[in-house]
């Protein structure tokens, strides 16, 4: 018996068990229960019928499905490539406030970097943006920002021993965060001369710049976009919050007036009431939209699968992640939605904390990390929780998100990734599997 994993690739996501290996609708094909199999569940191969395969769903539940929606388990064929993913550690040497463990970020960080070594080597290791949280700029002009930045790189099991030891390349994503504590550029409000990390690897490309790509294995890219290369914290905190905050104000003024075709183009993008419309978000941009695009329809002409990094979102699963969009997530998602974009499988993300998996009608993965700020140390009333962090398995026909998320320590109780799997110190890992889309099979029949 063969575990394979069901995909299919519509809109529905989804598709009903038969009793016979029949390709009509009529009612007597179905079984009586009428259970429908979700994508990306995994099933038992029991034997084939022509175009059908009987399976055993974790359920009990047995029928027909199309063999082509079943593809190899993840023990049947290995990974083009693995990579840790972890985002939003936000550290900084300060006491806890409202629920938010910033000093532990740095315990959740050596567990992720000893996880990521189990699954070594590695493509790369990619931390989604905010490693230093603001607070380091609430005491003093620049000193405990470097500081902080430093604990996460070299301290401990610091990123850059991880990355120097067991994986080939660190990507560190800017956000709103790192936006706080350093300029972008190497200059200061008055153009004098600021030493900035921002303007180097890992934070950019060996051409210093933020937005690039590369190939972890054949037939995949990895995008790397900036999603803040427009916002209002370009060097240093809310140096254009004017400018942001002009654009809002406009934007609720058309509102008000009921005129929404008036909205001028730079506040027509913010979204549902101007919920986006903060300083905590940025834009992409013209010029790196166009680059997006050039980059998306190479992959596109020479067969690559692309997975793309941001901080901020291009999709919300949930309403209080309308406040974490990234200002041009539009422009983006009319891109993805090109036939240029079809050669994107996940968009994966920081920002929202809280985290989710959203998977759009073509079948992309939107994926929000969380963030260890949450993370329970181990203390009286228990064992102490393990994560966040997740390693992430390309194959061909599916990805796999291995780690630990959020359980107890967030205010919301379950892991968007790994539901109310245990999350302890001595807990084995969860496990998602997401299936990709294959273009042209359908669900129908």
């Amino acid at each position: 018996m063969n575990y394979t994993i069901l995909r299919t690739g519509d809109r529905i996501g989804t598709t009903k068990l038969r009793q016979v290996a029949d390709a009509s609708r009529e009612p007597h094909v179905w079984i009586k229960s009428g259970y429908c199999v979700k994508n990306g569940e995994t099933v038992t191969a029991i034997h084939k019928d022509a175009s059908f395969t009987w399976v055993r769903c974790a359920n009990g539940e047995e029928g027909f499905v199309r063999t082509a929606y079943l593809c190899n388990s993840t023990i049947a064929s290995g990974p083009a490539f693995r990579c840790g993913l972890l985002a939003d550690l936000q550290y900084a040497d300060c006491d806890n406030v409202n629920g938010r463990h910033y000093r532990d970020t740095l315990k959740v960080l050596d567990r992720a970097v000893d996880f990521f070594n189990q699954y070594a080597p590695l493509a790369f290791v990619a931390h989604v943006g905010d490693l230093v949280d603001i607070r380091n700029t609430f005491r003093d002009s620049g000193r405990a920002s470097r500081l902080a930045l430093r604990a996460v790189m070299e301290g401990g099991n610091g990123l850059r021993g991880l990355c120097a030891m067991r994986t080939d390349k660190l990507v560190c994503l800017i956000g709103n965060h790192e936006l706080y504590n350093f300029p972008r550029t190497g200059v200061d409000r008055q153009e004098q001369p600021k030493p900035t990390p921002l303007a180097a690897p890992p934070f950019a490309d060996d051409n210093n710049c933020t937005y690039y790509s590369f190939v972890p294995a054949a037939g995949w890219r990895i995008v790397v976009v900036d999603s803040f290369i427009e916002c209002a914290c370009a060097d240093g905190r809310f140096t254009e919050k004017a400018k942001a905050n002009d654009a809002k104000r406009r934007y609720e003024a058309a509102k008000e007036a009921a005129k929404p075709n008036a909205l001028p183009p730079e506040a027509r993008r913010f979204y549902d009431e101007a919920k986006n419309a903060y300083d905590m978000n940025g834009a992409l941009g013209e010029k790196q939209l166009e680059w997006l695009q050039d980059t998306l329809r190479h992959s596109m002409s020479v067969g690559e699968r692309v997975l793309i990094l941001s901080h901020a979102l291009f999709m919300h699963a949930s309403e209080d992640q309308c406040y974490n969009l990234a200002w041009d997530y539009d422009s983006v998602l009319e891109l993805l939605a090109s036939d240029d974009g079809k050669c994107v499988v996940a968009c994966l993300h920081g920002h929202a904390h809280a985290g989710s998996v959203l998977t759009d009608a073509r079948g992309v993965h939107h994926i929000v990390l969380e963030t260890p700020m949450f993370c329970r140390e181990a203390d009286g009333e228990g064992q102490g929780e393990c994560g966040p962090f997740v390693v992430l398995e390309a194959h061909a026909t599916h990805l796999v998100l291995k780690g630990y998320g959020n359980r107890r320590g967030h205010p919301k109780s379950r892991s968007p990734l790994f539901g109310d799997k245990p999350n302890g110190l001595s807990d084995p890992p969860g496990e998602l599997v997401l299936p990709l889309v294959v273009q042209g099979v359908s669900s129908e029949g």
